[in-house]
């Protein structure tokens, strides 16, 4: 009996050791995104393009497809995808 208790400890132990060992990939990967909400005033609209440059309060630029809503100096609220290389998503009036 004293043998099959031990096996049992030593099999939990293990067990453990192995989950312990396993670490989540979200607290190890450094580009985990999560988005903010940001305000972007839209600078320019290039038509031959139909991209749009938009600016941050932040300061940053980015380009993206243009709305027909948009009109150059408009504010949006946008969704800012923070990681190593951010973008904005679904802007909208």
């Amino acid at each position: 009996m004293r043998t099959i208790q031990h096996m049992g400890i030593w099999g939990v132990g293990l067990a453990l050791l192995l989950l312990g060992w396993q670490t989540h990939p979200a607290l190890t990967e450094p580009d985990t995104p999560y988005t903010l909400g940001v305000i972007a005033t839209i600078t320019s609209i290039d038509d031959e393009t139909d991209m749009a440059t938009l600016r941050t309060a932040g300061g940053e630029m980015f380009e993206l497809p243009e709305s027909v809503l948009w009109h150059e100096g408009d504010t949006v609220l946008c969704d800012r995808i923070v990681r190593r290389h951010p973008k904005l998503q679904r802007c909208q009036m």
